[in-house]
């Protein structure tokens, strides 16, 4: 004789554990179930003998991480397309556009921020007077408009290749980037100057742990309270604080770090004759450097320069100067353009005289505004890409 399960109310279980079959009316011996018992039964039967329909079994449990599996995957799917879509819009090739009325249409200009307002700026040193920045945004607009490698545009400009190959080697891509700020105070009393780097990311480092590790950070705690870390950054000791997910700030001197404007309108910190020298900047300028207006031929800092540049007598041939600014601008065509403050009319018109001789020939134009002289023209074989000729000649051996 069969043994079937009895799954129902039990309060109307027949007596003597035994029921009817609802078909033939012959009695079965029945035993309980347990919950969750999905062994063969009959169904309950009701008042009037119509059995009632078995209600439906519970849904087998599932680990959660079973249960996310196919979100995940699908997600996963979904970030590799999206990725790699924007890959290939950043580097597939790009068909120049015809010229036309709405050629100005068809091309997107780089969002480039002026000089005076790039965020960066708020966190350096109130007593900077070199700074610079870099904004990646319209280098890489730029970069995939000619079909050109952003590497190369640097190093076009003039940038070492220790620089444009820094964000590759901490693992950061130049799309993660939005701009890098650089701050130097070089004082009277020390041979090395203080300096201090923001580097603003526009998402979150996918992996913070790989990035720390390439830091080769180590975590401390400050005296003022803040998590800071202790890393390496080409060959060299910095501190580094973290203020928001989206920013990392370099020190060689970690008191550098205790003061800084965070959400600050740029350059509001500094002092006004770097302000001033970056008024004399294209508001296009994605890449730029400039100086405070010091007399800087008794700077500690610029005598150890001119004895590891083999250049004696740079002190000297500074004297004429008081401050100097330099940037370039990608829109709607690369160019260059440098301005140098002279102490007075006369050194400043010698100097026009020297850069005339110097960039004879070349597209370029050079004014005589006051005490400042300015050079500008197109960035390449044939324009300012010879920067470093401007330079007053080292005195004959």
């Amino acid at each position: 004789m069969s043994v079937l399960q009895y799954r129902g109310d039990t309060r109307s279980r027949p007596p003597g554990h035994r029921v009817a079959c609802p078909r033939c009316g012959e009695s079965f011996p029945v035993k309980e179930t347990a919950a969750g018992d999905s062994g063969p039964h009959i169904p309950v039967m009701s008042r009037n003998g119509t059995p009632h329909a078995d209600p439906p079994a519970a849904a087998p449990l599932v680990s959660p991480a079973k249960a996310l599996w196919p979100l995940a995957a699908g997600g996963a799917i979904v970030a590799a397309l999206l990725v790699g879509f924007g890959l290939y819009a950043i580097l597939k090739p790009t068909p120049r556009p015809e010229p036309g009325p709405d050629r100005a249409k068809q091309e997107k200009k780089p969002a480039t921020v002026p000089p005076a307002v790039v965020t960066g700026l708020a966190y350096l040193p109130a007593d900077t007077n070199i700074c610079a920045a870099v904004q990646f945004g319209p280098l890489l607009t730029y970069a995939a408009r000619t079909q050109t490698d952003p590497h190369a545009l640097l190093t076009r400009a003039g940038l070492p290749g220790e620089l444009t190959d820094a964000p590759d080697k901490l693992g950061l891509s130049y799309g993660l980037i939005d701009h890098v700020c650089a701050g130097l105070v070089v004082d009277s009393a020390s041979a090395f100057p203080r300096v201090v780097v923001a580097l603003v990311l526009n998402q979150k480092v996918p992996d913070r742990s790989a990035f720390l590790k390439q830091l080769k950070a180590t975590q401390f705690t400050a005296p003022d309270g803040s998590t800071r870390f202790r890393a390496d950054v080409g060959n060299f000791p910095w501190e580094m604080l973290n203020p928001d997910d989206k920013t990392y700030l370099f020190a060689t001197d970690g008191n550098d770090l205790h003061e800084f404007r965070r959400g600050a309108p740029g350059s509001v910190r500094l002092s006004a004759g770097v302000r001033d020298s970056m008024a004399k900047l294209s508001p296009a300028s994605f890449a730029w450097v400039a100086t405070g207006m010091e007399t800087w031929n008794d700077k500690p800092t610029v005598k150890v320069a001119a004895g590891l540049l083999k250049q004696p007598d740079l002190p000297a041939r500074l004297v004429p100067y008081h401050a100097a600014v330099a940037g370039i601008s990608l829109e709607p065509e690369p160019t260059a353009a440098v301005a140098v403050l002279a102490v007075d009319a006369v050194a400043a018109a010698q100097l026009r005289g020297r850069l005339a001789a110097t960039l004879a020939g070349r597209p370029v134009a050079i004014n005589l505004v006051g005490p400042w002289v300015t050079v500008e023209g197109a960035l390449g074989k044939d324009g300012v890409g010879g920067w470093k000729d401007w330079l007053p000649a080292p005195a004959a051996k």
